[in-house]
């Protein structure tokens, strides 16, 4: 089942990741598993991911090396955000929880123009 954080644990993320004070949770981005939600704060916009329950700490690990290299090799990639702690996500209601900056996009329709 899905899980989307309430306001406390919203502000409690934004402490930990220093994104300023909550402005507005701005709703839902969609996504088939994971919770995507937008907010915006007195330093920007950004995006809180609560994973679906599923993964482990071993896959978001190997998500982070994957995109790591994606960057090195000159791919533009979203990474996640760094807590005050050093790490690319926390706990969310005991699921993983990671923040990315907001950037607007357009919704996938699986187009091979797109895919490229």
């Amino acid at each position: 089942m899905r899980y989307n954080p309430n306001p406390y644990e919203i502000h409690k993320i934004c402490e930990e990741y220093r994104l300023g004070e909550v402005i507005s949770i701005d709703g839902e981005l969609g996504g088939l598993f994971n919770v995507n939600l937008k907010i915006t704060t007195s330093l920007g916009s950004y995006v809180i991911r609560v994973d679906s329950g599923l993964s482990q700490e071993e896959h978001i690990c190997t998500e982070k090396i994957l995109l790591k290299k994606l960057a090195e090799d000159q791919m533009p990639v979203l990474t996640p955000l760094i807590t005050k702690s050093g790490h690319s996500f926390l706990t969310v209601h005991k699921r993983f929880g990671q923040v990315t900056p907001f950037i607007q996009g357009v919704p996938f329709r699986f187009t091979k123009k797109q895919a490229y």
